[in-house]
């Protein structure tokens, strides 16, 4: 396979062959270097492109002859691994070199490296020849030239190295510490910049500097086509086949890698890096590489694929531990910003999509009757501290509070995904105005929506006028419309209603530039749905154990019947059937001794015969038979004397002089009764035990395990019903708190975008602040002697320290966030829970259902050095750790600001006093220095530009100011009597009413670009019609 090179943070040098990217020269890429002196060595020094590809000397005119080095040949064997598929080599050699030689922390470099690496990161590209120069005067004109003579190519080599191994094992993104192309381009700075200061160090030029801090860093392709899934089935298990020890260890103990390139480590207790220190790196280090984890998968893959699947390996239930809060904590990088502000003014109707067609044909008559009830309540809380307000001129709040709330609520119909983030928008010329709704939602949700964006908006209007007035609002209004078509006598008639659209204009509006913070967080809903499952009872488990269903009748035997019967509360379950029984009976006689006669000699007891029945119990066979005689007394001068037993052919026998057969001896399996033949010949008495084993019949069995197998299915049926009982009576419960949720749910959009607003602040704290809110603990609730609650009030000292900290060195009412898909939350087994989440509106679904959400706040004016010192330290309220007392303090925030914040007022009083005389549209500012340049003695025309096309309050009303010139009758300015001058502003539009003195003014945002119009829909509905048309503002009749 080619060297290809990929665009995953690189780019393809475009035309330079690729033998002279991956190979020991330089690229032949344009150099783009023709307005500087000495143009082939500035070439020479100066690479078109950094190729990091093992064994690459980027700068190859510097640096000393090839010398061995740790991981010599680590490209060249990489790509051998590489090209031979062998994925187990490939992924050895990279971790290995990694966990041994890769540069993975500043303390791995040498201090002038480290130095130079410090000084280029903190200048980024704003290149400073004055830093630079004092660098080398810090370190010392002759280290460097010695470390760029002796060490600098080794350390470029290792770095070129150790990006290639982050990138073969997919950890590039993993450098916390220390970034390997920010390094590699520094070291290489550093070169240059010796060189340009060695031929003149008084005139050299940064602008090769520049150049090489914009050019791209290329790797060869190959590195990030290794892909486990076609490399065949991965054997073993990667893991124990990478060699890191201690395996390979030494007797003392240390770590010992595996040679890489052919060449080996050193035999110590553990790698001597070069520059760094010589401590045992740690295997560990990999193991979040993807390759190695992919490695893993594939294996696992391979060896389950075909096994059949085990019971519960696809049931996706939430099993989440308890575990403790996190502490670790973030690295924030603060970029700088313009706060950009959308800004609506409706001003027309108009009909869009069909949403219904009503037909009357000649003489029918109908009608159609629909009520709508709708019922909004609203709290309020006056806050005394609100009399300070007096200074604010009431029409100015009124104004201002409908641009806000319009402005909020309906961008957030234009860009449901963004939240509030069409409000504010970041960058020179990026604003968010598309209208983009959920396609999942019908119609009429989609409509009522927005009908509840801009009423609410209203209402909202409504209740900042009243805020001084009332405390509590409770609106019900109950709406029957009844459409009567009476076409009696008449043509057909049809009637088309549409769906209203609004139409708004949009302004973009600039506030300052603001130190500005951004980051992303899992999950933003995930708390507030705890909190309502817990304030709704949801979060309560059916903790009754289901039962489970008794074992077939086979498994049931006389070991586990009694335990079964106890499971399922079975009471006096049958016994199991013996599996034997024997069946025992006497017989005998006695018969008196033998008899002797002179003449006739001796005459012995004559045969017998008797029979012994034995009854088979049922369920039972004969098995065998056996005999124990108790007496056996012969006839005294005979051999033959004998007693026989026999069922058919079995037989039992004592013979006197003959053989013995005790048994026991097969039976035929025989049932019922049987009968059992004695025979006894010559004997004077015996008595013999018959002892006949039955064994249970298999059906018997059978029946006795049916029989258990019936009263456990019983017993198991009562409690499946039980069970199943309480289980719905629990879900039917759950099912209507559920839905009581739900109905609470169903409320104002504005107070859902309240909630969120809230809940993704108290997150934005987390990550920002590195805490848990259980630190903001400074109330005891249960106090002696009432067990009342009551302050601690050194803890609220503390505590109120950083609430305040919080609050106002964050711009949170201007924060900035995107939401993005529940499929970015990789807790699969809650997915399912979030794709039903319906409350009616749909940017509030899009909060509770969002896997990720990108959050971005502003640091409050003035914070600047407070925040960036406490990213570095930790410590709130800069380097005193004190929050201002004094409205001296720069850091000082008045309440009357926060309260105006709170309500999106970004308007700042200014110095000095406004005139006006309507009709005319200048008005004359009085008291103020803020446009002249007082080292300059005139115009400060840099203050003039920042002022136009600014907004400007005054009178309660908002106006743009279009010019600003020196009032012809100004007093001079004044150095010992500031702030005396005046001006004329020109503005738009003119001020009505009387002329006017001594008006306090403020200014707000800049007003960005022309204007531009957008429709959002509503759930309004228009008949078409020639006579009455769709209002615009101000109200005119300008037709459909």
């Amino acid at each position: 396979m080619s060297d290809l090179f990929h665009s995953f943070r690189v780019r393809k040098p475009g035309g330079a062959p690729v033998a002279q990217i991956v190979g020991r020269g330089i690229s032949t890429h344009p150099a783009g270097t023709t307005a500087l002196s000495a143009q082939q060595v500035i070439q020479a020094l100066l690479p078109p492109s950094i190729t990091a590809s093992g064994n690459v000397a980027v700068l190859s005119n510097a640096g000393t002859a090839a010398t061995a080095r740790v991981g010599a040949g680590f490209h060249d064997a990489l790509r051998a691994a590489y090209d031979t598929r062998d994925l187990m080599q490939f992924s050895r050699i990279a971790g290995t070199f990694y966990t041994a030689y890769a540069i993975r922390k500043l303390s791995d470099l040498k201090p002038i490296a480290r130095a130079a690496y410090t000084l280029f990161k903190t200048m980024g590209r704003s290149i400073d020849k004055t830093l630079i120069d004092r660098f080398f005067a810090q370190q010392g004109e002759a280290a460097i030239a010695a470390y760029v003579g002796q060490g600098l190519a080794d350390d470029l080599d290792r770095t070129a190295d150790s990006i290639l191994a982050a990138e073969a094992l997919g950890l590039h993104a993993t450098q916390r510490d220390i970034s390997l192309t920010q390094l590699l381009r520094s070291l290489c700075a550093l070169q240059i910049a010796h060189a340009l200061r060695a031929r003149d160090r008084d005139a050299w030029s940064i602008a090769p500097l520049v150049h090489l801090f914009a050019m791209p860093i290329y790797l060869p392709g190959w590195v990030w086509c290794v892909d486990p899934c076609d490399c065949g089935e991965p054997g073993g298990d990667h893991r124990g086949e990478v060699v890191y020890g201690p395996a390979g260890a030494s007797p003392g103990g240390g770590l010992q890698p595996a040679p890489v390139g052919g060449v080996a480590p050193p035999a110590n207790a553990g790698p001597v890096l070069p520059g760094g220190a010589g401590e045992p790196r740690n295997p560990a280090a990999i193991a979040a590489s993807p390759l190695l984890q992919k490695i893993e998968e594939v294996r696992q893959y391979h060896a389950h694929k075909d096994q059949p699947a085990k019971e519960g390996d696809c049931d996706c239930d939430c099993d989440d531990p308890c575990v403790p809060p996190s502490p670790c904590c973030i690295e924030f990088t603060p970029f700088i910003a313009d706060l950009m502000v959308v800004r609506h003014t409706l001003r027309c109707y108009y009909p869009s999509e069909i949403a219904s067609i009503s037909n009357a044909a000649a003489g029918e008559k109908w009608k159609r009757k629909r009520t709508n009830v709708l019922q909004t309540k609203r709290k309020q809380e006056t806050d005394t501290t609100v009399t300070a307000t007096q200074q604010l001129d009431h029409q100015e709040q009124d104004t201002t509070e409908l641009t806000t709330e319009v402005q909020r609520t309906i961008d957030t119909s234009l860009s449901l995904d963004a939240g509030v983030t069409a409000d504010w928008e970041w960058g020179s010329a990026s604003l968010n105005a598309s209208y983009s709704t959920s396609t999942s939602l019908s119609d009429s949700a989609t409509q009522q929506t927005f009908k509840s964006v801009v009423n609410h908006a209203v209402l909202n209007l409504a209740r900042t006028v009243r805020e001084q007035r009332s405390t509590t609002t409770l609106n019900r209004t109950v709406e029957t419309n009844t459409h009567k078509f009476d076409r009696t006598g008449q043509d057909l008639s049809v009637g088309i209603y549409t769906w209203v659209d609004e139409e708004y204009e949009m302004q973009a509006v600039k506030y300052d530039r603001c130190l500005t913070l951004r980051f992303v967080m899992p999950d933003p809903g995930a708390r507030y749905r705890a909190l309502l499952q817990r304030a709704f009872g949801l979060d309560v488990k059916f903790d009754m154990v289901a039962p489970t269903a008794p074992p077939p009748a086979s498994a049931i035997n006389d070991t586990n019947y009694l335990a079964l019967a106890s499971q399922y509360g079975v009471d006096g379950p049958p016994r199991p059937p013996e599996k034997t029984k024997t069946i025992s009976q006497h017989v005998g006689g006695d018969y008196g001794g033998e008899t002797h006669s002179v003449w006739s000699g001796y005459t012995y007891s004559p045969p017998h015969t008797q029979f012994a029945t034995f009854s088979i119990p049922a369920g039972y066979v004969a098995t065998t038979l056996s005999g124990n005689p108790t007496n056996l007394l012969w006839n005294g001068h005979t051999g033959d004397a004998s007693v026989g037993v026999h069922i058919g052919s079995p037989f039992l026998q004592w013979a006197k002089n003959g053989s013995i057969v005790a048994g026991p001896v097969g039976l035929p399996p025989l049932e019922g009764q049987i009968q059992a033949t004695v025979d006894d010949f010559h004997m004077t008495s015996f008595g013999v035990d018959l002892h006949i084993v039955c064994t249970l019949k298999p059906e018997a069995w059978l029946a006795w395990q049916a029989g258990v197998h019936k009263q456990l299915q019983d017993a198991y049926d009562k409690q499946k019903e039980t069970y199943d009982a309480a289980l719905a009576a629990f879900e039917a419960a759950q099912a209507e708190k559920k839905q009581k949720m739900q109905d609470f749910l169903h409320r104002d959009p504005f107070v859902n975008g309240e909630v969120q607003r809230t809940e993704l602040q108290a997150e934005a704290i987390e990550m920002l602040m590195c805490l848990s809110f259980d630190r903001f603990q400074a109330m005891n609730y249960r106090v002696q002697p009432c067990g009342l609650p009551q302050i601690d009030r050194r803890e609220a000292e503390e505590k109120g320290k950083l609430v305040r900290f919080i609050e106002e060195a964050f711009a949170f009412s201007r924060a900035l966030y995107v939401y993005y898909p529940y499929q970015f939350d990789g807790r699969l087994c809650g997915w399912q829970d979030k794709v039903t989440i319906d409350t009616g509106d749909a940017l509030f679904d899009k909060f509770l259902q969002a896997g990720a959400v990108q959050y971005q706040v502003a640091v409050t004016k003035g914070f600047e050095a407070d925040v960036q010192y406490f990213l570095q330290t930790g410590q709130i309220w800069g380097q005193d750790g004190e929050p201002p007392n004094s409205d001296t303090d720069a850091d000082w925030i008045s309440l009357i600001d926060e309260i105006k914040h709170q309500q999106d007022c970004y308007f700042n009083d200014r110095e000095g006093l406004i005139d006006t005389n309507p009709p005319s549209d200048i008005v004359t500012i009085k008291g103020s220095d803020r446009y002249w340049d007082a080292l300059q003695g005139t115009l400060d025309n840099n203050a003039i530009a920042a002022d136009l096309k600014r907004e400007i309050s005054f009178g309660g009303d908002i106006y743009q100011i279009v010019a600003i010139t020196l009032n012809a009758n100004s007093p001079p300015f004044d150095l010992l009597n500031p702030d005396q001058m005046w001006w004329d502003l020109t503005i738009k539009p003119a001020p009505a009413g009387a002329p006017a003195t001594g008006l306090p003014y403020a200014v707000g945002g800049q007003f960005i670009g022309a204007p531009w119009r957008s429709r959002v829909p509503t759930s309004f509905v228009w008949l078409v019609n020639d006579t009455y048309c769709l209002p615009c503002y101000p109200i005119t009749c300008t037709g459909g």
